[in-house]
């Protein structure tokens, strides 16, 4: 049976938890009201038949009514499989009130029978929690307008009832006070309920939350880890493949000056200088990524090094890729190595043109951040505080979340054989973090992609900033 039920209501899947507990419980009511009318049906009928008052035969008006609860019931259950919950529940209540209303006013039974026929909408009023999903007063207009109803059709067959003037009277007092105390327990009830499930929520979302940046947090330490661990292989190898890379070159170079009178021989020592030179840079390369090249770290001002690397760069991208340089007002002092950031920044240039073959631009700019603990706790080694951000920006088709995951990965490239190596952004994550910073990357398809060098701001500049306030404070 849950199985028919999750494949009628299968467009709820997505839809809250509120929402879909209610579409529940109303196909449940339908089926029930399906199943339980025709056995009401034969039941009056019967009741009819061995009834003086309606002269032991069917009433088909009274019996009219029920068909069409079966009839309208169907209806709200094909408006339910569509998703139209509001429509299929509010249908239902309106429609079972209408009839239990006809039924008591085309009843020929006696007063008492008649009357108590009210039963009825006490327990289909029962259902208003369920049909409102937010607007509590909906649960008052019902009732008010069942209040009219009621006495809308007591003063209309009051003549048919015989009832004497107090005997009216007490019936419409005692059910218009039950109608009021039942809509001020049904709005009550439906109150509650709705700030115990919202609560709830709440707490489910919250704690699928913090797994999730509990997963978050061991993925980036993985894959943090994994990085540390190729950083220690690489720089391992190619620290000891450059000593002896250092023993090549200067035997060749020693060789060049006693084969000084052999050309031939000398120009192959070249090609060899020339492939061990190559070399080399391939292992400071790895090393960079190791961490393991030295700093020569002072202060720098961001925007006057972009403003110095914009000037040369414009010189070494392709005439279709624009790049704009946009330069602060104010100096964001960070302690770096100039050549290092100006690699970083080199990098991450020519990677973008690479991205965009067509045509497209290139934004470089430096901005302040401050770094809460929870965007702290998502990277490794990384400390709350103020950071200074340089930011490069393409227009580009993007990257893919399976391949963001790898950009970082030395020798990973979707370039083809031949067009790089797979070393420019392993280099950007080694310069940096050996700087003490990280690199956050926004991208989706089609969007293009933005790489944010997130630097320690100079403690120097912070003292110095709190003093000039300071001064400032004590002037003002």
């Amino acid at each position: 049976m849950n199985t028919v039920i999750d494949r009628l209501l299968r467009r709820y899947d997505n839809a809250p938890y509120l929402l879909r507990s209610k579409a529940r419980f109303l196909l449940y009511v339908c089926f029930s009201v399906m199943i339980i009318m025709p056995i009401g049906i034969w039941y009056t009928g019967f009741l009819q038949l061995i009834n003086p008052l309606s002269r032991n035969a069917i009433i088909l008006p009274v019996l009219a009514p029920s068909f069409a609860i079966m009839a309208i019931t169907g209806a709200v259950i094909v408006f339910l499989v569509r998703g139209w919950f509001r429509v299929a529940a509010h249908l239902f209540l309106i429609s079972a009130l209408t009839c239990i209303w006809a039924v008591m006013l085309v009843d020929a039974a006696e007063s008492v029978s008649r009357l108590d026929t009210i039963s009825l909408v006490f327990a289909a009023l029962t259902i208003l929690p369920i049909v409102v999903l937010r607007k509590k007063r909906v649960i008052i207009i019902y009732v008010a307008a069942n209040i009219i109803i009621l006495y809308a059709f007591m003063f209309h067959v009051r003549s048919e009832l015989h009832l004497s003037v107090n005997s009216f009277w007490d019936f419409l007092a005692d059910n218009t006070l039950a109608l009021v105390i039942a809509s001020i327990t049904l709005y009550n009830v439906y109150a509650i309920n709705q700030r115990a499930i919202e609560r709830a929520e709440n707490e489910i979302a919250e704690r699928r939350r913090a797994e999730e940046e509990r997963s978050a947090l061991q993925q980036q330490l993985f894959r943090s880890q994994k990085l540390e661990s190729l950083g220690m292989l690489a720089g391992g190898i190619a620290h000891d493949f450059n000593n002896m890379l250092s023993v090549i070159i200067g035997y060749a170079d020693m060789l060049k000056i006693d084969l000084a009178a052999q050309p031939q021989a000398r120009e192959q020592l070249e090609r060899i200088s020339e492939a061990a030179m190559r070399s080399r840079e391939m292992t400071q390369r790895l090393l960079a990524f190791a961490r393991r090249q030295p700093l020569e770290t002072k202060p720098i001002d961001l925007n006057s090094l972009i403003a110095d690397f914009g000037s040369m760069i414009a010189r070494l991208v392709r005439t279709n890729v624009t790049v704009d340089v946009r330069i602060g007002d104010r100096a964001l002092m960070v302690r770096a190595d100039e050549n290092q950031l100006v690699q970083v920044l080199l990098n991450l240039v020519l990677n973008a043109q690479d991205a965009m073959p067509d045509a497209g631009d290139i934004i470089i700019e430096a901005r302040t951040a401050l770094v809460d603990a929870r965007m702290a706790q998502r990277r490794t080694g990384c400390a709350p505080g103020r950071y200074h951000v340089l930011q490069v920006s393409d227009t580009g088709p993007g990257i893919a979340p399976e391949i963001k995951e790898k950009i970082f990965d030395p020798f990973f490239t979707t370039k083809t054989p031949g067009a790089g190596t797979g070393l420019g952004l392993s280099i950007v994550y080694g310069i940096v973090a050996q700087h003490g910073g990280f690199v956050d990357v926004s991208s989706k398809p089609g969007a293009g992609s933005v790489f944010a060098i997130y630097l320690p701001a100079d403690g120097m500049e912070e003292n110095e900033r709190r003093v000039i306030d300071g001064a400032l404070s004590s002037h003002g």
